[in-house]
């Protein structure tokens, strides 16, 4: 019986107004978690102009803005990935190969990681990824175009990439993002 409500109880607003009789006088749709003696029942329930105070509001699914920053974020990831594979001749040219993949290998699983991280709600993901960008951005920018003749499909993918992280960035804290990020996550 755990997880079902009796059938002769009835659902009520605090102010003692039926959940069945809110959905039918409300025009806005979305997932309420509503609990009646211990019984928790997930139900869509229509929100208009009702104080819905005690009904405690739900978003269960990740956000669209999220959704497409994640992507746009795991496009970065895989345009770095590309530009690394069209720049390692000029590994061997700045220093030790070895180190310099190890270097590669490290940014792209630690940018890999946080993408991740991100698209679970992780808030700390988000910040972090945030700072990172906030302080690797410029440099990155003014290396690419420092070097835009030596290998321009190179750098302009580079470009390119980094205008879909700042996107990417931009839509992970707009509103709707940066209140599902809030959310409590179990």
């Amino acid at each position: 019986m755990i997880g079902m409500t009796p059938p002769d109880m009835k659902e009520t607003h605090e102010n003692n107004i039926p959940i069945e009789e809110i959905i039918k006088q409300t025009n806005i749709s979305t997932n309420v978690k509503t609990t009646n003696m211990g019984y928790e029942k997930n139900s869509e329930v229509k929100l208009d102009h009702f104080s819905l105070d005690k009904i405690e509001l739900h978003q269960t699914s990740r956000p669209e803005n999220v959704g497409s920053a994640v992507k746009l974020l795991y496009m970065t990831l895989g345009i770095s990935i590309l530009t690394g594979i069209m720049e390692a001749s000029n590994f061997s040219q700045m220093g030790s190969p070895a180190f310099l993949m190890f270097i590669t290998f490290f940014v792209l699983g630690s940018m890999w990681f946080f993408i991740y991280m991100i698209g679970k709600g992780c808030n700390w993901a988000r910040i972090t990824y945030l700072v990172l960008s906030i302080v690797g951005i410029p440099f990155y920018i003014l290396a690419e175009l420092q070097n835009l003749a030596a290998n321009p499909i190179s750098r302009l993918l580079g470009i390119g990439s980094t205008v879909c992280s700042i996107i990417a960035l931009v839509l992970l804290f707009q509103k709707p993002s940066s209140d599902w990020f809030k959310q409590e996550r179990h």
